[in-house]
């Protein structure tokens, strides 16, 4: 079994929009102004690509970089065991970003 999700970071703070397979788009920042929800193993996968993201962004801001970074994406792919109890064997992600020199 695989799970995918696609974070995207919104430009300005430490903030992300996050989709999990079973529902709407949520938030999550720093200061936990949004609620979550979804299932557990989703939002362990959201936290790692938060978690993460929250560090890139910090540093393209810290680098003042944040003007030409237009868009910056993470995506992860995990696959689940089949075997209970199952856990994720493979964690893959991606950072993509969109800008002017970059």
């Amino acid at each position: 079994m695989e799970h995918q999700l696609t974070a995207e970071w919104l430009k300005g703070g430490l903030h992300f929009q996050i989709e999990l397979p079973e529902g709407p788009l949520f938030l999550t920042n720093k200061d936990h102004e949004k609620q979550v929800s979804g299932r557990p193993k989703h939002l362990m996968l959201a936290a790692l690509i938060s978690c993460t993201g929250m560090d890139v962004a910090s540093l393209i801001q810290k680098m003042r970089a944040d003007k030409e970074v237009t868009s910056f994406k993470l995506h992860v792919k995990a696959i689940l065991t089949e075997e209970h109890p199952m856990q994720y064997n493979k964690v893959h992600i991606t950072y993509s970003f969109v800008g002017v020199n970059i």
